[in-house]
């Protein structure tokens, strides 16, 4: 496949994990209220948080495979981003745990996506 497509996977991978995360915010911010939905909310969320994830892998490492990236000589960057793809998995856990947590992975999620971003063009190391 081209380039190209494998970043377009990896955007709409990451447009899916942030909606993931999104919607358990507001899942655990109406934790008190009885909601008869809520199984079929956590399974949305669950659905979206795993597909978001197994995009942005497929997307990213076809990526590094279109640039001839390979394991034994990952650039530090690309770590970074791994480290930031393993936070994205434990979110949505730890707001469903931590619902007092919720509005600090709001802003994490975004700190998460500026991080990547800027590992992802800029390259620093």
């Amino acid at each position: 496949m081209p380039h190209s497509i494998y970043l377009i996977i990896h955007v709409i991978g990451l447009a899916l994990t942030v909606q993931a995360v999104g919607m358990a915010v507001v899942s655990a911010s109406r934790a008190t209220e009885p909601d008869a939905g809520e199984a079929s909310n956590r399974k949305m969320i669950a659905m979206f948080h795993g597909i978001g994830l197994f995009l942005l892998l497929l997307g990213g490492f076809g990526t590094l495979a279109r640039l001839g990236i390979t394991f034994p000589w990952w650039p530090a960057w690309l770590w970074v981003k791994l480290i930031v793809w393993i936070t994205f998995g434990a979110s949505t856990v730890m707001i469903r745990k931590r619902p007092e947590t919720a509005r600090l992975w709001m802003f994490l999620a975004v700190v998460l996506v500026a991080i990547s971003a800027t590992m992802a063009i800029m390259k620093p190391f």
